[in-house]
């Protein structure tokens, strides 16, 4: 017994819905594109906030002459660029 193999047509039922299923998993894709693009945005407005808050705790502690607050404050700011640039 011999069996033919015969090209398969697809309906235009079913290839419109392909084609509906490949639009919404594009627009999800750019969904969550964008929504981690807003998420790196944020992360590195909290981190560039965060040296500016150390930046203005070491000027206010140099104005009130605590050279240990200073010190401790100013190796902190250090270290947190110093972690910056190694992740870049």
């Amino acid at each position: 017994m011999e069996t033919k193999h015969v090209a398969r047509r697809h309906s235009i039922g079913s290839l419109q819905k392909r084609r509906m299923c490949k639009r919404k998993r594009k627009n999800s894709e750019r969904k969550l594109s964008r929504s981690i693009e807003k998420i790196r945005a944020d992360m590195v407005g909290a981190a560039n906030q965060l040296r500016l808050d150390l930046m203005f705790q070491i000027v206010k502690a140099r104005a009130e002459k605590d050279s240990a607050k200073d010190a401790f404050l100013t190796q902190k700011l250090r270290d947190l660029m110093a972690t910056k640039t190694q992740v870049v």
